[in-house]
C-alpha cells in the first residue's frame, strides 16, 4: 500500500508541476500579448499625431507664401472658427493637383516621427515609407529602409486626413526592423526570473522523485535484509540453544567425546554468531565515519596465502578447484591486516555461494603501481550490468535464479569497497552472466593520510 501512495505522491506533484508551468507559460504569453497591444497603440497615436503635424505645418508654411486671407478681419470670435474652415478649404483648392514631394519636408517627417517615438518611450530604430495603396506604389522611402517590410507592415496613417481634395489613399507607413527583439527586451526579466524558477521546480521535482524512489528501495532492501539477518542470527542461536539443552539431559550418558562435540558446537556457533554481529557493527560505524584502521606493516603474501588455504577446503568441498599465484616474493604492506584478511575472505565466501556447477576460482596477486594488486576470479552465475551498478550498495543482494541457499545480509561487497576505500585504493569488476565475475583490488603499500 505504501509503494502505491509513494507512486500516487509522485503523479499528484507531476500534475502540479506541469500545471505551474502552463499557467506560468500562459501568463508569459498574455505578458507579452499586452506588451505588444501597448506597443501598438503607442505607434498609431504617434502616426497620428505626425500626420497632424505635417499638415499643420503646410498649412502655416502655404499661408505664409501666398497670403492667404490675411487681410481679413472678423470683430466676433464666435467667426473666427469659420475663418480658419474658409481659410483651409481655400488652401485645398488651391493646392489641388500638388505633388506630395511639393508638399512634404522629408526631414521634418523624419523628425517628427523622431520625437513621437521618444515621447512615448519607444527607443528602436524605425523605417519609414508614404505608400499609395491605391496604386500600390512607394512615394517615398527613407534610406536603408526594406520595401518587403514596409508593405506587410500595420502601422500606418492616412496623410492629410482633414483634406477633403488630398488623396486619402496616401499612407505614411512605418516598420520595426527589431520590433520582436525590442518586445522580448521588455519582459526579459520576466522571462529569466520564469525560467528560473521553472529550471528550480523541475530540478527539485527530480530530486525528489529520485530520493523517493531510493528511499522506497532502501526500505525494500532493508526489509530484506532484517529477514536475512534473523535468518542468520536464528541458526547459530538455535543450534546453541539445542547444544546446550542437550548437555542439561540427564539421561544422555555424558562421555568425555559427546561433551567435547557439543562444546565444540558451542564454541564455533558462537563464534559464528559474533562474526554475524561485528559485521553488521563495522559497517555501522563506517557508515558514521567511526571505524579506527589499526594499520601496521606486514607480509602480504602471508596473509593471502592463509586465506586462500583456509577457503580452498571448502572449495574442494564442493567438488571445485582453487587456483593461486602468489607473489614471487615476501612484500609489506602497511594496512589493516583483520580487515585485509575479511575483504579476501568475502570474495572467496563470494565466489563459492554465487557458482550454480563446481566452482572454479582465481586467485592471483602481484605488485602494480607502487601498490598491491589482487585478482578474484570465478565461474559464477555472473552479473548484468545494472547489477554491476548498485552490486557495492549496502543491503543490495543480487538475484540468484537456480541459487536458493544462498545465506547473507547483502553487506559483503559494500564491505569490500569501503575498507578498499579507507586505504586509499579501489576496486573494479568485470562480469556479464552465465561467464562469472572478476574482481581487482589494488591496495597502496603505504596509505598516507
Amino acid at each position: 500500500m505504501r509503494k502505491y501512495k509513494i507512486h500516487f505522491l509522485i503523479a499528484l506533484a507531476a500534475a502540479s508541476m506541469i500545471g505551474l508551468m502552463v499557467i506560468q507559460a500562459m501568463w508569459i504569453r498574455t505578458a507579452l500579448e499586452e506588451n505588444r497591444n501597448k506597443f501598438e497603440i503607442h505607434v498609431n497615436a504617434a502616426l497620428q499625431r505626425v500626420a497632424e503635424r505635417l499638415e499643420k505645418r503646410t498649412i502655416y508654411e502655404y499661408v505664409e507664401k501666398k497670403w492667404v486671407f490675411t487681410e481679413i478681419h472678423l470683430p466676433k470670435k464666435a467667426d473666427q472658427a469659420r475663418l480658419e474652415m474658409l481659410q483651409g478649404i481655400a488652401i485645398d483648392l488651391s493646392r489641388q493637383g500638388q505633388e506630395i514631394d511639393e508638399r512634404l519636408d522629408y526631414a521634418k517627417l523624419e523628425e517628427y516621427l523622431q520625437q513621437e517615438f521618444e515621447n512615448r518611450d519607444l527607443q528602436l530604430n524605425f523605417e519609414t515609407a508614404i505608400i499609395n495603396d491605391a496604386k500600390d506604389s512607394f512615394l517615398y522611402l527613407s534610406s536603408e529602409a526594406t520595401q518587403a517590410n514596409l508593405a506587410r507592415s500595420e502601422f500606418r496613417a492616412a496623410l492629410f486626413p482633414t483634406d477633403i481634395f488630398a488623396d486619402q489613399s496616401t499612407m505614411l507607413v512605418v516598420s520595426f526592423p527589431d520590433q520582436q527583439i525590442y518586445l522580448l527586451k521588455r519582459v526579459l526579466w520576466m522571462l529569466l526570473f520564469s525560467g528560473l524558477f521553472i529550471l528550480i521546480i523541475v530540478y527539485s521535482f527530480f530530486w525528489m522523485v529520485n530520493n523517493l524512489l531510493r528511499q522506497e528501495k532502501l526500505s525494500a532492501m532493508k526489509t530484506d535484509f532484517i529477514n536475512n539477518m534473523t535468518h542468520e542470527l536464528k541458526t547459530p542461536i538455535s543450534t546453541i540453544s539445542l547444544a546446550t539443552q542437550a548437555l542439561r539431559d540427564s539421561e544422555l550418558d555424558r562421555t568425555q567425546e559427546l561433551l567435547d562435540r557439543f562444546t565444540g558446537i558451542i564454541s564455533s556457533e558462537t563464534k559464528r554468531l559474533e562474526s554475524q554481529v561485528e559485521r553488521v557493527l563495522q559497517i555501522a560505524k563506517m557508515e558514521k565515519g567511526q571505524v579506527t584502521m589499526e594499520k601496521d606493516w606486514f607480509d602480504a603474501r602471508e596473509a593471502i596465502t592463509d586465506v586462500v588455504e583456509s577457503m580452498q577446503m571448502l572449495v574442494e568441498e564442493k567438488g571445485g578447484e582453487m587456483h593461486y599465484k602468489p607473489l614471487t616474493e615476501p612484500l609489506s604492506i602497511c594496512a589493516d591486516r583483520m580487515h585485509f584478511i575479511n575483504v579476501l575472505g568475502n570474495l572467496l565466501d563470494n565466489a563459492m555461494k554465487y557458482t550454480e556447477s563446481k566452482p572454479v576460482i582465481t586467485v592471483s596477486a602481484e605488485p602494480v603501481n607502487s601498490g598491491l594488486q589482487i585478482s578474484v576470479a570465478d565461474n559464477g552465475i555472473g552479473m548484468s550490468q545494472e547489477q554491476q551498478r548498485r552490486v557495492f550498495e549496502k543491503f543490495y543482494r543480487i538475484p540468484t535464479g537456480n541459487l536458493h541457499n544462498v545465506k547473507g545480509f547483502g553487506l559483503g561487497l559494500s564491505y569490500v569497497k569501503s575498507i578498499v576505500d579507507a586505504h586509499g585504493g579501489h576496486v573494479s569488476l568485470k562480469s556479464s552472466p552465465g561467464k562469472g565475475s572478476a574482481f581487482t583490488l589494488w591496495f597502496p603499500l603505504k596509505h598516507e593520510h
